[in-house]
């Protein structure tokens, strides 16, 4: 996975990865969720990290607010110093 791309839940949710983030040697994401139909960016987003299950790709949405506080300040960080 890569920024740019729209990816589906299982639940046929849409996703726009934003932004990539590396975090204690894992990768994450900052995400927009889309319009079903469209696949225009809405108001609602998430992050998520990437995981490997039996060498396929795969994402867990990140529910931890400590961790969600840290990636966020990451990207803060990152677009100031651009």
């Amino acid at each position: 996975m890569k920024v740019n791309d729209l990816i589906t839940l299982n639940n046929a949710t849409n996703y726009l990865l934003l932004e990539e983030i590396f975090h204690e040697n894992e990768k994450y994401f900052f995400c927009v969720k889309t319009d079903k139909e469209k696949n225009k960016p809405i108001n609602e987003y998430a992050f998520f990290k990437e995981e490997s299950i039996n060498n396929k790709e795969s994402i867990k949405i990140i529910k931890d607010n400590s961790l969600i506080e840290v990636l966020y300040n990451i990207i803060l960080k990152n677009f100031i110093n651009s």
